[in-house]
């Protein structure tokens, strides 16, 4: 499932936890392997995570 990053986050951070996972957007993707993480900023729009593996999200949104 496609994940939608929008004004109310300035970015994500994947951990992979368990397995692989491939994290991708529309400008190209990423292999994480176990502890692995990679940021994805806002502007990428969308990304999705495919793959046998379990992932924390973490998200950094706008200082008010």
């Amino acid at each position: 499932k496609a994940q939608s990053l929008n004004e109310a986050v300035v970015y994500a951070v994947v951990t992979c936890v368990k397995g692989t996972a491939h994290v991708s957007t529309p400008d190209g993707g990423v292999t994480l392997g176990l502890t692995e993480s990679c940021l994805v900023p806002a502007c990428a729009g969308t990304y999705t995570v495919s793959g046998p593996c379990r992932i924390l999200r973490s998200v950094r949104t706008p200082e008010e």
